[in-house]
C-alpha cells in the first residue's frame, strides 16, 4: 500500500486540532498518511529548510521521491482535480511521496530549489497547523472521490 508522508516544521501544538486531525488520519486508509515533524527554528528558514531535507532524505533511504511543497505562490487545483492529480501520483509513480509545510516564516530556498512540485491549497496565507489540516482533509476527501463515497459531495 502506498503512504504519503507530510513532512512539518515545528509540531501542532493544539489539542482540538490534534483530536480532528487523528480523526482523519484513521479514516484515511489508502494511501495512508504518515507525519514527521522538525524542529522549528524561529525565523532561520535556511536551518528549518535543511532539516526538512534531511528528513526526506532518512525517509527516502536512497529510493526516489517526489517532494510537494505547499505554498500559497504554487498551483492551484479544485477538489477534484487534487483528486485526480493525487490518484496519478500515487498509481503511477513508484517514488515515495512527501508534502512539506513550511514554519510560521516559510519555506527556505533550499527547498524551492529540491522540489518537483509546488501546490497551493488555496491564494490565502494559512497558518501551518491550519495548512496541516487541510490537506490531510484534502487527501482523505480524495480518497472518497476514488472510491465514490458520497463524503466528497
Amino acid at each position: 500500500m502506498k503512504e504519503i508522508n507530510l513532512v512539518t516544521v515545528g509540531p501542532l501544538k493544539d489539542k482540538n486540532l490534534q483530536i480532528v486531525e487523528s480523526t482523519y488520519l484513521k479514516q484515511t486508509k489508502n494511501p495512508k498518511i504518515k507525519i514527521y515533524e522538525t524542529r522549528a527554528f524561529g525565523e532561520d528558514v535556511n536551518a528549518e529548510a535543511e532539516s526538512v531535507i534531511k528528513k526526506v532524505d532518512e525517509l527516502s533511504k536512497n529510493s526516489k521521491h517526489h517532494l510537494i511543497l505547499l505554498t500559497e505562490h504554487g498551483k492551484l487545483m479544485n477538489t477534484t482535480e487534487f483528486s485526480v492529480w493525487l490518484t496519478k501520483l500515487i498509481e503511477l509513480k513508484s517514488r515515495k511521496i512527501f508534502f512539506v509545510i513550511g514554519g510560521s516564516s516559510g519555506l527556505g530556498e533550499l527547498l524551492y530549489k529540491r522540489a518537483d512540485e509546488k501546490i497551493s491549497l488555496s491564494p490565502l496565507t494559512f497558518p501551518h497547523r491550519i495548512a496541516r489540516l487541510l490537506i490531510i482533509e484534502q487527501i482523505y476527501r480524495a480518497q472518497t472521490i476514488r472510491s465514490g463515497h458520497p463524503y466528497s459531495k
